[in-house]
């Protein structure tokens, strides 16, 4: 590790004018863990695919974010030079690393970094690293396979179908991962690409509220998550199968699969995931009636509040505190709870979630024996579900009840079981109606 290559051949390595035998000599030193080389690899990609540079003293949270953008630079070549090692016995000859899939790789991890920031700008790079994909038309000397190049397609279009899903183009993302998957039966049948592939399907067909198929695709991610021992995937893809087990309006088998994909996270890796995890296992055991043990899990968790991501999220955890004080039968502090949450989405605009929190507090004056400004109150929520033209099984819903504040007939358990169904419908718009009595 003596003789590192000049900057030159750094520079011409990255703008790809190396000859392909130097290229090989470069990229082996690259494989040796020479920090040094990668270094300076990493900030030319920088120049190239315009990851920003440092110009004025950035705050701490800017600071962490760049350090964070400069880690997955690194992880991103370390994963590029690894695909020069030598292939296991038997295998595919692994492919030789190349300046493009070096690119692509940069691309893919600066898309991934976008995606909180600006999901426009997720998109714009990884329609670039389709671009860059697609170049790959045929080998060069000891590059590329024809089926490793369809891999690195295939790669590139999944993450582009999983922009467009973030970005909520669920058409542009249904096209992109269709064409994902078909670049996928080209390729090597990589079980690390498979298993991206159906964790990003998962989210797709998550979004497009068929649960069902997500979890069967999850399902699929998990099983290889496994076998390669990543205990970090697995809980991330046991999370996810919780979620939609739970919007399916399965809460026992959620409460058990959140709390073995939590067993199995690292929290510091992922701090945020750890506390929506836990949220979510609290809005289970509320579902369920274990009103105690959600109020303990989410008073032992609070210091994790830092990690809600807004004042909308956090607005959340306080409508969940006041179903639980309800449950509870706490009947002042969850009206508390329910008139800040009611007050705090409608100034945000959202005039659905202020509606439905509406309904939880008429719930609560109800049992209290404020029948008249129940009735009121329950009145105003249901015109606004009728305004915003909500689908058929919800519009049924609001439709019983009004019928029945009408002629003075609705209890505290109808006005609660049709807040209950319209919080669930949200997430599930095939949920089916259940009125209690």
């Amino acid at each position: 590790m003596e003789d590192h290559p000049t900057p030159e051949s750094l520079q011409e390595l990255v703008r790809g004018g190396l000859p392909a035998e130097r290229t090989r000599a470069v990229v082996a030193h690259l494989v040796q863990g020479c920090g040094r080389c990668l270094a300076v690899v990493v900030s030319r990609y920088q120049a190239l695919v315009g990851l920003p540079r440092v110009e004025h003293p950035l705050t701490p949270e800017q600071d962490a974010g760049y350090d964070a953008a400069i880690d997955r630079a690194f992880a991103a070549v370390r994963a590029f030079v690894a695909r020069a090692r030598p292939a296991a016995a038997g295998g595919e000859p692994a492919a030789m690393a190349s300046p493009d899939s070096l690119r692509l790789d940069t691309l893919l991890a600066q898309s991934s970094a976008a995606r909180y920031q600006s999901p426009e700008r997720m998109i714009e790079l990884a329609e670039e690293a389709t671009r860059v994909a697609a170049s790959l038309t045929s080998p060069g000397p000891g590059l590329h396979t024809p089926r490793q190049i369809a891999d690195l397609q295939c790669r590139a279009w999944a993450e582009l179908g999983n922009a467009y899903r973030v970005a909520d183009d669920l058409g542009g993302a249904e096209d992109a991962l269709g064409r994902a998957a078909e670049l996928f039966t080209r390729g090597t049948g990589d079980e690390s690409l498979r298993a991206r592939l159906f964790d990003l399907l998962a989210s797709f067909y998550g979004a497009r509220r068929r649960f069902e198929m997500a979890r069967t695709a999850l399902e699929v991610a998990l099983g290889i998550y496994r076998r390669q021992g990543d205990g970090q995937l697995a809980g991330r893809a046991l999370l996810k199968l919780g979620t939609y087990t739970g919007y399916a309006g399965r809460p026992e088998e959620a409460i058990r699969l959140t709390r073995e994909g939590l067993a199995r996270l690292d929290e510091e890796r992922d701090p945020g995931l750890v506390f929506v995890a836990v949220h979510n296992l609290a809005r289970w055991l509320t579902d369920c009636g274990q009103f105690r043990e959600a109020r303990k899990l989410l008073w032992q968790n609070r210091a994790r509040h830092e990690h809600a991501g807004g004042d909308l999220n956090l607005l959340k955890i306080r409508w969940l505190e006041g179903e639980i004080n309800a449950g509870l039968g706490e009947l002042e502090r969850a009206e508390n709870a329910f008139r800040a949450v009611h007050e705090g989405f409608a100034e945000a605009g959202l005039r659905y979630t202020a509606a439905v929190a509406a309904l939880d507090l008429a719930t609560v004056w109800l049992r209290q024996g404020r029948d008249a400004e129940a009735r009121h109150l329950a009145l105003e929520a249901a015109q606004v579900f009728l305004v915003l033209r909500i689908h058929r099984e919800a519009l049924g819903a609001v439709l019983i009840l009004q019928k029945a504040l009408e002629v003075s007939q609705a209890s505290a358990a109808l006005l609660e079981s049709v807040a209950r169904f319209l919080r669930r419908a949200e997430d599930d718009p095939t949920a089916r109606f259940e009125p209690k009595a």
